[in-house]
């Protein structure tokens, strides 16, 4: 079990956080999260899907950008 300790002595758990990491086809990656509000309702299977559309969600942004210098050349 991996915890960490906040400024103020406070034990936090890491075990319930979900990490997706998605890398597009030239090698951009972007991490995606998920946790629960409670540690109690953690299940890793049900915490991908919320961490995957995190790391779908950084990308739009991006890929509009890169649609807009396309246009705009």
């Amino acid at each position: 079990m991996l915890e960490e300790e906040d400024d103020r002595g406070n034990r936090q758990s890491l075990d319930v956080l979900t990490i997706c990491l998605l890398v597009t086809r030239n090698g951009f990656t972007l991490i995606g999260k998920s946790a629960p509000a409670s540690p109690d309702n953690f299940d890793a299977e049900l915490g991908r899907k919320p961490a995957y559309e995190d790391a779908v969600r950084q990308l739009w942004p991006l890929m509009g950008y890169a649609l807009r210098e396309r246009l705009a050349q």
